[in-house]
């Protein structure tokens, strides 16, 4: 085989793969809590659930002074991607089948789990 079959191939190989990319985001416990109705109890310091679920995606305060965290998992899936490698065709192909789950996790004054909750948000 000559090294222009081997690009070839290899071009062709990498064309494939391409063709169903998917990536994901964010910590894989929120996908496990949501789908299993697993979140932490209510009543749970606030350095366990850090010990168990790692840093959250996102903290805020709420009005109250109360914290929030949240975590969010994402996978993203591209089944059309050599359509863009074909000028103005991909515009016409261009979709992604997109799944979330997010988890929120509410802390009391004392620093413990008062309300968690979580969802799954799908787009296909």
């Amino acid at each position: 085989m000559t090294a222009r079959h081997r690009v070839a191939v290899v071009a062709l190989v990498a064309l494939l793969e391409a063709s169903c990319a998917s990536s994901t985001f964010g910590p894989r416990i929120a996908r496990q809590a949501v789908e299993t109705e697993n979140y932490p109890k209510n009543g749970t310091p606030k350095d366990q659930v850090k010990r168990q679920w790692g840093p959250p995606n996102q903290y805020l305060k709420t009005s109250d002074g109360r914290d929030e965290w949240y975590y969010a998992h994402s996978w993203v899936r591209d089944p059309y991607g050599p359509m863009y490698l074909v000028p103005l065709l991909g515009l016409f192909f261009i979709r992604f089948d997109t799944d979330v789950w997010k988890v929120w996790i509410t802390f009391d004054d004392q620093g413990r789990v008062a309300e968690a909750n979580g969802t799954h948000l799908a787009s296909h």
